[in-house]
């Protein structure tokens, strides 16, 4: 988590950040800080202005491995800004519930809740709570489940996460989904790499997304479930391929895609459109991993058409 504090925290952050931080300044958003080149540096949440009449002041919540990076990032264009960036990794934790934002301040005990905001990226209703470091929220209306559980349910939905769906100054933000997760504001006018941003939005240049995938064990398997939908098993194959590993169509040898995070036997994958699987990969110890893609549906209800 950082904190960006001062007159012009709301005015500096919307320069460096694909969404609209000064219209949704009581509400919150996520988007994502590019380089000048319109690459992701990081996935964002920024939330609610926290400020009094005469200062704004928002914590920004990304992946704790690219804290240290966002902070130096930041501080090269402060320049004459009147604004504090500093970094409070140790002193904040981040919690997802999977409710509405009224709904969790309603129902649970979070007294001490620093902020709140909707996670706009999904479909369903769901809520980052921020609350300081080793404090955990209170009731008896909500079960506690291991963070490997929230990574399954955001993968296996198309949600990309941090670093490892995000190459750090590589992934463009529409390969990444950040239009369809409402990551990118249109309208909101320039922020830092908007130019290329936009050039690629108009000209309708995406020709890969990153898409869920199944993982098999087998060719055998891989037939078997040709009709079936994408289910999580823990068990189903021995190792899981790591991300970066390289997808392949199955006999061919030019590469058709790039794995993200991976857990289990599903994960996500950067793949060039129509991604027409299937797809096999080199798993660990040289064995061979084969894989499905599967479009999410709630793709038609958001695509921009580009």
């Amino acid at each position: 988590v950082l904190s960006i504090s001062g007159s012009d925290a709301s005015k500096f952050l919307q320069g460096y950040i694909t969404a609209d931080i000064v219209k949704h300044a009581q509400s919150g958003c996520y988007g994502a800080m590019l380089n000048a080149q319109g690459r992701v540096l990081a996935d964002v949440f920024v939330y609610p202005n926290t400020g009094d009449a005469s200062t704004s002041s928002h914590f920004v919540d990304c992946d704790v491995s690219l804290v240290d990076r966002l902070v130096k990032h930041l501080n090269m264009f402060k320049m004459r800004s009147k604004v504090a960036i500093t970094s409070v990794k140790d002193e904040y934790d981040v919690w997802t519930f999977w409710k509405a934002a009224a709904d969790v301040e309603a129902d649970f005990d979070v007294p001490s809740s620093v902020a709140v905001m909707r996670d706009g990226r999904w479909t369903s209703s769901a809520t980052r709570v921020l609350l300081p470091s080793g404090v955990e929220p209170q009731g008896t209306a909500f079960q506690k489940v291991p963070v490997e559980d929230y990574h399954v349910h955001r993968i296996t939905r198309g949600i990309l996460e941090g670093p490892h769906d995000f190459k750090h100054a590589k992934s463009f933000p529409f390969e990444s989904n950040l239009d369809y997760m409402r990551g990118v504001h249109f309208n909101k006018g320039c922020y830092l790499g908007q130019e290329p941003t936009a050039r690629t939005f108009f000209r309708g240049a995406t020709k890969k997304r990153v898409v869920p995938v199944q993982f098999y064990s087998s060719l055998d398997t891989l037939s078997s479930s040709q009709n079936s939908s994408l289910a999580v098993d823990a068990e189903a194959i021995p190792e899981t391929p790591a991300p970066d590993t390289q997808l392949r169509h199955i006999g061919k040898d030019d590469p058709a895609g790039t794995l993200c995070s991976t857990l289990h036997n599903v994960g996500l994958a950067l793949l060039r459109l129509p991604a027409d699987g299937p797809f096999q990969a080199e798993g660990p110890g040289g064995s061979h991993v084969y894989a499905r893609p599967f479009l999410p549906s709630w793709w038609e209800e958001r695509g921009t058409g580009k």
